[in-house]
């Protein structure tokens, strides 16, 4: 009788200290969660999971569990996204930096050939004066073999 009482009593305890050690390790978990400390929340939820999973708390464990994983994902995701933009908002300023020196190489390109076409132009015309000057002087020259 006194080791059926006995064996009542430690097993009894027993199951007292495993629901306290439970608790006490899904409350770090909740205070990890709580504090922000999403990394450490998901390990020790984790682990609270692995060491008692038929606790009464596991449920809500494994619920919020699941939330800080998304959580983590959805920061995951948000950062990736973040140093995309940044590679993308460089690549852009870099593209724009290269089209703008296109764009004066172009326009320096431009001027010089306006500048040469103009240079061509007087000298057609130079051409074109000196031509009917010569034409004069022939009729002039012609004019007097007669």
């Amino acid at each position: 009788m006194r080791l059926a009482l006995v064996l009542v009593l430690v097993l009894g305890g027993g199951c007292t200290l495993f629901t306290r050690d439970a608790a006490r390790a899904l409350a770090d978990a909740d205070a990890h969660a709580a504090h922000g400390d999403y990394p450490a929340a998901m390990a020790a939820y984790n682990s609270y999971l692995a060491r008692y999973p038929g606790d009464g708390g596991a449920d809500r464990a494994r619920a919020v569990r699941s939330l800080v994983k998304d959580l983590l994902d959805a920061r995951a995701e948000r950062d990736r996204l973040a140093a995309r933009e940044g590679e993308l908002a460089r690549q852009t300023a870099a593209r724009e930096t290269d089209l703008t020196r296109q764009a004066a190489a172009r326009d320096a390109e431009l001027a010089r050939l306006r500048q040469e076409l103009a240079a061509r132009q007087a000298e057609v015309t130079r051409l074109r004066e000196d031509l009917e000057a010569l034409k004069r002087t022939d009729l002039q020259m012609e004019r007097r073999r007669r």
